[in-house]
């Protein structure tokens, strides 16, 4: 799968559910802000839970997908869309080659 970031959005990052027990090597926790949004998407695609997911923040980044592609968001409401159609949270998407 290959998705062409266009516009990132504000502090959008890639996260995934960190690494716990670490610490004690001064490496810190880390990982997505809202794991069980994070974990949720992830079930809804098929994905391990510790695939890394996009995390978004008020400014929704604007992404293109290069092949057909199952996505999902999860966690606060949001107001998304790819053409004319409305994504919701928690819901399972295809995306097709050239969408945005």
């Amino acid at each position: 799968m290959t998705i062409i970031v266009e516009e990132g959005g504000l502090f959008s990052t890639f996260q995934d559910f960190g690494r716990k027990g670490y610490e004690h090597l001064g490496v810190i926790r880390s990982g997505a802000l809202d794991m069980l949004a994070h974990e949720i998407a992830n079930r809804l695609v098929g994905n391990d839970r510790n695939e890394a997911t996009l995390e978004m923040t008020n400014q929704m980044a604007r992404l293109r997908f290069t092949e057909p592609t199952l996505i999902a968001l999860s966690g606060a409401q949001v107001i998304a869309h790819q053409e004319e159609r409305q994504i919701r949270s928690n819901k399972l998407y295809l995306m097709n080659k050239g969408d945005v």
